[in-house]
């Protein structure tokens, strides 16, 4: 049996709020579309620091780490994250921490 089992997969939950185009101060040239994405992924202990690197290597920011139960298994964290920067740049950090969690790939 696979470890963590296939119904034990991370899941992921995220809200993203449009922020506009982003101009660029020196010129007034716009340089894409900005949005607000606040979420969270629920994670096996060994998929928590994989899903910190991806996601901070893109200034996606982790509000918080915690867990909920006390003797569960496997053990689980529930990180938040928060960012504020161009779309196609934190769907790139996004896409890359998910890589690193237990999911049905489609």
């Amino acid at each position: 049996m696979s470890f963590p089992p296939p119904c034990l997969a991370a899941s992921c939950t995220l809200h993203s709020q449009a922020a506009g185009r982003i101009l660029s101060p020196a010129n007034n040239v716009n340089t894409g579309f900005q949005c607000w994405p606040e979420g969270d992924f629920v994670l096996t202990a060994s998929e928590v620091n994989p899903v910190v690197r991806a996601l901070r290597s893109h200034d996606i920011e982790i509000t918080a780490l915690h867990n909920h139960m006390l003797d569960e298994e496997p053990r689980l964290f529930f990180m938040h994250l928060w960012a504020n920067d161009e779309v196609s740049k934190l769907a790139r950090g996004l896409e890359e921490a998910l890589r690193h969690v237990n999911r049905k790939r489609e």
